[in-house]
């Protein structure tokens, strides 16, 4: 028998002691026991099968913390040896991979076994035991690491967590921190190949060598990090899990048009991100599969479906959702590499989709004209047989243009139809009609065509002829990236737009009646003035533009009237749609939460999803966790104003215009990071049952008071006090 080559290193000192060498004796005999496991085969799909596994990750784990503080002191802590304690610690890390790959059978045997449901606490604890020491070899090789530290702390905690009553909300909150930390191993790859790919493409091209090796040469240094186990780990579990909880492969946020009889029919098309094609039109029904999709993008005109390809779900209430749901698309994310496969394999065909409401709920099937492939999976339940009727089509709207008041700024004494926009008068019709422990802010609203008005001041004449020039270029017949850059300018001229020196001293008498504290400084004067005119800017976003073209509406009809309140500081921002737009419910209310400002859960600026709930408008003190939040960070301001737009393009009957236009803090957000899973809201769940039957009560308040569903906003500071900012009826 060939003997195998070794090497003789002379013990380092100080790092060379006894604990090591017993530690790594122990994993040499553990290693060996692994891959004899895994190469019998024989599993059962209970805990024990990953014992051996269990065992050799917490020694090797357990030997490259004993050396870590020689790597971080440096050589003078080894001897000047640091080499060869690097090549040590490179050695562990390597055999913590093979571990893992040696044990994916058996993993994927236990992972299976979680899929019976709840009572399999131990099988779960297990999968998680596993995940959480590769994330922790990760980590100890990884900088900056504090999102997978963020995860780690919770993966420990969630091992630990065997109470058989508490096994479903331990599945949902392993989900989100799968979620999170799918974000954070990507987001390293990303890093990774940014870092390295430019240096080997251009040696590369420097020494002719072959297009395709180089190019995907990041991609192999990506794979040979501790990160690709680590990924294959999470591959594993999180099908599992979600089957475990009945989620499914595919969550549906939009069920598309409902003419259809619950099914939608289209050429199946390919494309890398929805940015990239949202404002373009398809001449023949379109089921567009996307692999990236943020929440923020408009829903390309001839779309039947969009389909996001590889789990990435945009909030319910994300705009690409409310626009989805206006425009009647299916909006669906899948979590299935295998049947997300099996769709792109269907490009270019012509495809149905077909949604079937049973008693688990509804179910996703696809089936090509050569009767391809057929998947189905559980989705939220069906709408209800109560659900409101059929919305006016988009293209029936008419947009009616208000004249300027002959006033700078009103008060809610004058906030009327054709002076101000429905957020203004919505805050206007609730003063004195909600409980007393519903709080609703002073308020003070720049009406409709005052940024018109200011345009005919004669230091703005120049302005006024430049902007007059370019809105005839848009409507001369600018298409594409021409339209997008006159857009651009048209913005940059609105912020070059001189306020009149009487408008600002009506906004400063306005505020000191209403109450709202003044900004204390010229400096802090001029702030609020750019963001004045920064949501005016807003008449002329890309999105609004493109999304009212769609249904034949001009740009230039818009008026932008700007509602100005003190923020309030929020401990937690919230949003209520009081009838459930995942299934068109209307005695459900649903509604979605996050730390810090709203502006973190409908601007898209920040990853991850929220968490979301729901409650049935006859027991609104049972309300149902639906989805951790995922988020890695908030968004926070201090003592501060804000300026909301409130336009008449943002008030059509059944047209998605709330997102389109900017609503401005007049001082800069700071995004900081998160830590969901140790917010008092997850680990007191009194307290959260509490305040989440608060919030549900809030929207159903609003309707009741109203009369029609509503789209609110909402802030709850730290000591429980629950603000509404604003309201909308819902669409």
């Amino acid at each position: 028998m060939k003997r195998k080559k070794s090497t003789s290193v002379a013990p380092v000192p100080n790092v060379a002691t006894k604990e090591l060498r017993l530690l790594l004796a122990s994993a040499l005999y553990l290693q060996q026991r692994v891959q004899e496991e895994a190469r019998v085969g024989k599993a059962d799909g209970t805990p024990k099968d990953l014992e051996s596994t269990r065992a050799l990750l917490q020694i090797l784990l357990h030997a490259r913390h004993n050396i870590r503080p020689f790597i971080v002191e440096g050589g003078h802590a080894c001897d000047g040896r640091l080499p060869d304690v690097v090549f040590l610690d490179l050695a562990l890390e390597g055999a913590t991979r093979t571990a893992l790959e040696a044990s994916l059978s058996l993993l994927r045997g236990v992972a299976s076994s979680i899929q019976e449901g709840p009572s399999k606490a131990a099988e779960l604890g297990a999968l998680l035991s596993v995940m959480a020491m590769a994330l922790e070899g990760v980590t100890l090789s990884s900088y900056p690491n504090d999102d997978l530290v963020s995860c780690l702390k919770s993966l420990n905690t969630l091992e630990g967590m065997n109470d058989p009553s508490a096994q479903k909300d331990r599945g949902m909150q392993c989900l989100a921190v799968v979620e999170k930390l799918k974000r954070a191993l990507s987001q390293q790859a990303l890093e990774l190949t940014a870092m390295l790919q430019p240096t080997a493409s251009h040696l590369g091209g420097i020494m002719n060598l072959p297009g395709g090796p180089v190019g995907g040469f990041s991609e192999e240094v990506v794979r040979g990090t501790p990160a690709a186990p680590l990924s294959q780990v999470v591959g594993v579990t999180e099908p599992s899990l979600r089957r475990m909880l009945g989620a499914g492969d595919w969550l549906l946020v939009s069920r598309g048009s409902e003419d259809t009889a619950g099914s939608v029919q289209g050429v199946v098309r390919l494309q890398a991100s929805l940015q990239d094609v949202q404002f373009k039109t398809y001449n023949e029904p379109t089921i567009l599969v996307v692999d990236n999709i943020a929440g923020t993008e408009e829903v390309p005109e001839g779309c039947v479906a969009v389909l996001s390809a590889n789990g990435q779900c945009p909030d319910v209430l994300s705009h690409s959702a409310v626009r989805a749901r206006n425009m009647s698309v299916l909006l669906a994310a899948c979590y299935s590499p295998e049947v997300s496969a099996g769709v792109k394999q269907m490009e270019g065909q012509n495809v149905t989709i077909a949604l079937e409401d049973e008693a688990a709920g509804t179910s996703l099937r696809f089936s090509s004209g050569a009767g391809g492939p057929q998947e189905q999976a559980p989705a939220p339940a069906a709408a209800s047989a109560d659900a409101p009727a059929k919305k006016k089509s988009p293209r029936d709207l008419k947009i009616s243009v208000p004249q300027w008041p002959g006033k700078w700024v009103v008060g809610m004494d004058e906030y009327a139809p054709g002076v101000v926009g429905a957020k203004s008068r919505n805050i206007q019709g609730l003063q004195g009609k909600l409980p007393d422990w519903i709080s609703l802010p002073p308020s003070v609203t720049l009406p409709f065509g005052c940024f018109e008005q200011a345009l005919e001041a004669e230091e703005n004449a120049d302005v006024k002829k430049e902007i007059s020039a370019r809105v005839a270029q848009i409507q001369g017949g600018a298409e594409g990236s021409e339209a997008g850059r006159l857009l651009a300018e048209l913005r940059s001229l609105a912020m070059q737009v001189s306020v009149p020196k009487v408008a600002r001293e009506q906004l400063m008498q306005a505020m000191k009646t209403a109450g709202i504290p003044l900004p204390d400084s010229v400096d802090r004067w001029a702030k609020a003035v750019e963001a004045i005119k920064g949501v005016w800017a807003s008449k002329y976003n890309d999105r609004a533009y493109f999304s009212l073209r769609k249904i034949g509406l001009s740009f230039e009809d818009v008026r932008m009237a700007v509602l100005v309140q003190r923020v309030v500081p929020a401990h937690y921002a919230f949003v209520i749609h009081t009838r459930n737009p995942s299934n068109n419910d209307p005695n459900e209310i649903f509604c979605e939460l996050v730390r810090g400002l709203g502006e973190s859960l409908v601007s898209g600026e920040v990853s991850g999803s929220a968490f979301a709930f729901k409650a049935n408008k006859s027991d609104l003190d049972e309300p149902e966790v639906l989805h951790y939040a995922s988020k890695s960070e908030g968004m926070f301001v201090g003592e501060s104003l804000i300026f909301r737009s409130d336009s008449n393009g943002e008030d059509l009957e059944g047209y998605a215009g709330a997102g389109l236009y900017e609503s401005i803090t007049m001082d800069a957000t700071k995004t900081l990071p998160v830590d969901y899973l140790e917010d008092k809201l997850v680990t007191d769940v009194d307290y959260r049952q509490q305040l989440l039957a608060r919030i549900c009560k809030v929207g159903a308040a609003i309707e009741d008071t109203l009369g029609s569903a509503q789209d609110v906003e909402g802030v709850v500071e730290e000591d429980g006090s629950i603000t509404v900012v604003q309201t909308r009826p819902q669409v």
